[in-house]
């Protein structure tokens, strides 16, 4: 009974959450399938890894602040959206917010594989990191005494294979190579001050204001606009692309 009601919180709180911000990745994914198909399609080889570059920054651009975020704010995030006992939920949300990152890039590299006419990889990659995902949940769960953390642990390291073995793939198929600054760095580092600002901002606010939906917005709302303007004070954002989002 007690397995059942920890894989309830699992399946009907972790992982609602989490599937929130890989979801715009999905819509990323989508989104560039169709121009790199173009691209391949008249040998614009240079072209094709740009729109690779552009679609990997902003998934990036996204995807930290929402682990971070989540990570941070998991406790008064789950309190507000699930009744009763939310504090096993909290610290599954803490625990896991990392595969948000591992699970997004995944999602669009699976999306670029299928753009560049290689429908067949993501598959095969699929298959070899289930492999090493049962592997792992099956010693995890014999080996410690983790519980559900094993899953935990086992789904993360699905989602950073299959980024591996993806990035391996479109590296090997149109002689990719991943920018890491403005990509990777500038993201982890504002998300990473905007995760400090927001923590300690929401212990004050929840301190003094009663009604937790109020801190949990002023915190949220102050560590988007932190973590967008280090975006671009720090050169993750030039202004050229700015513009290219308006429409």
């Amino acid at each position: 009974m007690q397995k059942t009601a920890i894989w309830g919180v699992y399946s009907g709180k972790y992982k609602l959450l989490i599937n929130v911000p890989i979801a715009l990745s999905n819509a990323m994914s989508s989104s560039v399938v169709p121009t790199l198909s173009a691209s391949v399609a008249r040998e614009d080889f240079k072209m094709a890894r740009r729109k690779i570059s552009s679609a990997m920054r902003f998934t990036m651009i996204l995807s930290f602040p929402c682990a971070v975020g989540l990570a941070v704010l998991a406790e008064p995030i789950m309190g507000l959206l699930f009744r009763g006992e939310t504090k096993m939920a909290a610290e599954l949300l803490r625990a896991g917010a990392i595969s948000i990152i591992f699970f997004s890039i995944s999602t669009l590299t699976n999306g670029i594989l299928q753009g560049i006419n290689h429908l067949e990889l993501p598959v095969r990659h699929s298959a070899m990191s289930l492999v090493l995902h049962l592997i792992m949940l099956v010693c995890l769960l014999q080996g410690t005494d983790i519980g559900i953390y094993a899953v935990l642990c086992s789904n993360t390291l699905f989602a950073f294979t299959m980024c591996i073995l993806n990035h391996l793939s479109i590296k090997r198929y149109l002689r990719y190579r991943q920018e890491i600054r403005r990509t990777f760095f500038v993201p982890f580092i504002s998300a990473a001050i905007m995760g400090l600002i927001v923590f300690f901002l929401y212990r004050v606010l929840s301190a003094i204001v009663p009604i937790k939906i109020i801190p949990l917005a002023i915190s949220i709302g102050c560590g988007g606009f932190v973590y967008f303007l280090l975006i671009i004070i720090l050169g993750g954002v030039k202004k050229s692309e700015i513009r290219a989002l308006r429409k």
